[in-house]
């Protein structure tokens, strides 16, 4: 099947243009990184938990105390990425900026698909635009290598999934009816 056909041509172009200057700035110098990037020191923090429980250390910071004090779902994806800090300390750091922004397009293109099943496309392009695009979001979900760019996805998802349920349920009948009645009746009946 082919890739354009499943995507409309301005998801396309925005995944294309989100995803080239990010590959880009992911492989910019290495100083851009604590300049640029990952400009809080919770992120290093994830970071130095990932790259510990790659190495055996377990859930630690300094390899000797235990923590938790951190997202577990983000550090899910964090330790995979910290499996490459052994050849070479810059490399799960440029893996993990493509992965944000890969977070980045989805999220967009989530956003993109909402809007334009509710209002207008013009204005779907508008919203997506601006939320992949615009600097105050860039510094406030995406710039300091938290968690926040998957909290970002999961809400944006949750939304659409609930759009599309909500969508579905005017037009069709709820099947929450048989549930109940199927579950009711099981209640009521007596066991043998």
């Amino acid at each position: 099947m082919n890739f354009t056909k499943r995507l409309p041509l301005f998801e396309t172009l925005l995944v294309i243009v989100v995803l080239s200057v990010h590959f880009y700035a992911a492989f910019s110098d290495a100083y851009n990184f604590p300049n640029a990037w990952f400009v809080r020191d919770d992120a290093y923090y994830y970071f130095k938990v990932a790259q510990n429980i790659t190495e055996g250390l377990g859930s630690t910071f300094d390899g000797i105390n235990p923590t938790n004090g951190y997202h577990p779902l983000w550090m899910l994806v964090c330790i995979p990425v910290f499996f490459f800090a052994r050849y070479d300390l810059i490399l799960p750091l440029r893996i993990l900026l493509m992965i944000i922004w890969v977070l980045n397009a989805a999220t967009a293109i989530i956003i993109y698909r909402l809007v334009k099943g509710n209002l207008s496309h013009a204005v779907a392009v508008v919203a997506a635009s601006f939320w992949a695009f615009s600097t105050k979001i860039y510094m406030t979900v995406y710039m300091p290598g938290l968690e926040t760019p998957l909290a970002a996805f999961a809400i944006a998802l949750l939304i659409y999934k609930l759009s599309q349920f909500e969508k579905t349920w005017r037009t069709t009948s709820a099947t929450r009816s048989v549930c109940f009645s199927t579950c009711s009746s099981r209640s009521t009946s007596p066991t043998r």
